[in-house]
């Protein structure tokens, strides 16, 4: 699973800045390229990927709707 960090910060101008930051959970050590070949994705990868799509555009649209009715 990915961990996901969502920073949604307003700006005084109306704008909203949002910063989005995955990170793997593996984490390669130095030297393990060759020795510690990458795993093959798991089928629940896949809906990982659509989940965390969903919960970016909700986020988004959320910050959207919100500025646009300050």
């Amino acid at each position: 699973m990915l961990d996901l960090t969502v920073f949604v910060a307003p700006q005084s101008d109306g704008r909203v800045l949002v910063i989005f930051h995955v990170q793997s959970p593996i984490k390669q050590k130095r030297g393990d390229a060759m020795s510690n070949p990458v795993k093959t994705a798991k089928p629940d990868s896949k809906v990982d990927a659509w989940a965390i799509l969903f919960i970016i555009i909700l986020v988004v649209s959320t910050a959207v709707f919100w500025v646009s009715h300050q």
